[in-house]
């Protein structure tokens, strides 16, 4: 849970800089839209199923075009925003995000021990 209040402290302070730089693309309001998408791969079932303020919608893939040609995001970022826009409402219950969340610790430590000598 403390991960998770983290995370939404840094959503919405993200948020507020964004809003007050008052530019149309810039660092915090696209590191708002990253940082959203990382709640659908929070396993923990006390968050029960996540409201669509916490979920990315396909509006958000515009941001995030907008966000990669002003070379604020990089190509990985835009496919991560495009395919949590996609697969939201799937991930918004409980235990598909527990069982996601498994899978990407799994394949987490797999990559590690591809890349550690």
């Amino acid at each position: 849970m403390r991960q998770a209040r983290a995370r939404l402290q840094l959503t919405l302070a993200n948020r507020i800089v964004g809003s007050l730089l008052g530019d149309d693309v810039n660092y915090y309001l696209c590191h708002e839209v990253v940082s959203r998408g990382g709640f659908q791969y929070l396993p923990l079932p006390e968050l029960g199923t996540l409201p669509q303020g916490l979920r990315l919608s396909p509006s958000h893939v515009g941001e995030a075009l907008r966000c990669y040609r002003a070379g604020t995001y990089s190509l990985a970022n835009a496919i991560f925003v495009m395919g949590q826009s996609l697969l939201g409402p799937l991930l918004a219950p409980p235990k598909a995000r527990q069982l996601l969340g498994e899978a990407l610790v799994r394949l987490r430590r797999l990559a590690r021990s591809w890349v550690s000598p």
